[in-house]
């Protein structure tokens, strides 16, 4: 088998610098920290001094740090980065069940394309475990009690709470994996067999530090999940910072715990609407980082724009201006970047000051406080994490490169390679045509 040669192999061997973290449709502003620092303990134990460890990386042979004073530290390190979330913009909250509509998962034309209820006749996830590293998730949402595991679930901030949701993104991140519908009151998941385990990252004030990601990564990985969902990513981060290098090359040590103990990563592309392959000596991350499946994000335009309900035995899908598969507008793309793409909401900007129901093309799942629609290439990860439980739970002895492969050669085949890499994500094939077991 020939290997291809990618940007991020060969990212995987150098770096990379700071940049904004995207959220979904939010943007997100990253910042060097004064107090807390990355520490490489790889070659040495370092002098610290009076310093607090705050994260023990020792799995990657690193620190996490604070300390007021970091001119005594005497090996490698670099500033623990924070990002500052910013509220989205494209959202729409449920109120009243929408006129003409029986059940909610009527609103979910993503797992509709996905053939998801269709797939549950094989699997539904069941065994499987899977990381959300996010916002955390309201535990007792009842399309998700079922399945958070809030034994395993933890709070990587020292915000002093828990693993509860204090933003909102997560719990609708993990209704797209784990929704559990019950009789047509609720979203459905991809996976609502699955064990969902929550790992907040960001605080009530919207901050995430990098060191919590990277604790985050190794903690699902030493739980052994067999997928964990990162619906966040910061760019452009330049080449050329060497702390950044530094940062990088922690997230490829993470990835690679991960790999060990055959736990499949997924991440957002981004949604800067910019192509990954040819932006100049920058890149996304963690999303073309090594060890990690890249996801954009498609979505459709028109989806029951005009429906009164009264359908008959008509497809809302056949009535659509563009289909599930065409590339959001906002979606970074990139034929070398992207291993595939996923359902994560569109929108038609033009009809957004209009009483058209414009915001139906956004995914539908669950909010802390209900129901609602979001969009981004957030939306779009945790539909492939999902697609990976099913397989991990069709196939138990398919190890993670192996899932990773299946899902790319059964994805839908597209012209536009550069929007979707290996092709549109196909959870029913993913799930119904046989894997080849074999080593690369």
């Amino acid at each position: 088998m020939v290997r291809r040669l990618t940007r991020r192999s060969i990212l995987g061997a150098f770096g990379a610098g700071l940049g904004t973290l995207a959220l979904g449709p939010q943007s997100v502003t990253a910042t060097a920290s004064d107090e807390r620092f990355l520490v490489d303990t790889r070659s040495t134990d370092p002098n610290l001094g009076d310093a607090r460890v705050v994260h023990d990386l020792s799995a990657i042979d690193a620190l996490a740090i604070e300390t007021a004073d970091p001119s005594g530290i005497d090996v490698r390190h670099a500033p623990d980065v924070s990002f500052d979330l910013e509220l989205p913009v494209t959202t729409q909250e449920l109120g009243a069940t929408p006129a003409g509509i029986d059940e909610l998962s009527d609103l979910q034309w993503d797992k509709r394309s996905q053939r998801v209820a269709d797939a549950h006749g094989v699997t539904d996830g069941d065994g499987t475990r899977v990381a959300v590293i996010d916002t955390g998730v309201a535990p007792d949402h009842p399309d998700l009690r079922h399945a958070v595991d809030a034994e395993r679930s933890r709070n990587f901030t020292d915000d002093g709470g828990d693993f509860t949701d204090v933003m909102g993104h997560g719990t609708h991140v993990s209704g797209i994996i784990a929704g559990g519908d019950r009789s047509g009151r609720g979203v459905l998941g991809t996976a609502p067999a699955t064990d969902l385990v929550a790992c907040r990252v960001f605080t009530g004030r919207g901050t995430a530090r990098f060191g919590a990601i990277l604790a985050a990564m190794v903690y699902s990985a030493r739980i052994e999940a067999d997928a964990v969902n990162m619906s966040l990513g910061a760019y452009p981060l330049p080449l050329a910072d060497t702390d950044v290098q530094f940062l990088l090359d922690l997230l490829n040590r993470a990835t690679a715990v991960g790999r060990q103990h055959d736990t499949v990563f997924v991440a957002a592309a981004g949604n800067a609407g910019v192509d990954l392959d040819t932006d100049g000596l920058v890149v996304s991350l963690p999303t073309e980082a090594a060890n990690v499946v890249s996801v954009s994000a498609t979505g459709p335009i028109g989806f029951r724009w005009d429906d009164d309900g009264d359908d008959g035995d008509d497809d809302p899908l056949d009535d659509l201006t563009s289909p599930p598969s065409e590339p959001a507008y906002y979606t970074n793309y990139g034929e070398r970047a992207i291993d595939v793409s996923a359902p994560g909401g569109n929108v038609d900007r033009d009809a957004m000051d209009t009483d058209r129901r414009w915001f139906y093309d956004l995914v539908f799942s669950s909010l802390p406080s209900g129901y609602g629609w979001l969009a981004g290439t957030s939306m779009a990860a945790p539909q492939v994490t999902a697609a990976a439980a099913l397989v991990r739970s069709r196939y138990p002895d398919l190890d993670a490169p192996g899932v990773r492969r299946h899902l790319r050669e059964t994805a839908d085949g597209a012209s536009a390679q550069q929007y979707h890499g290996d092709g549109h994500l196909d959870t029913h094939a993913a799930v119904t045509e046989e894997v080849e077991f074999r080593t690369d």
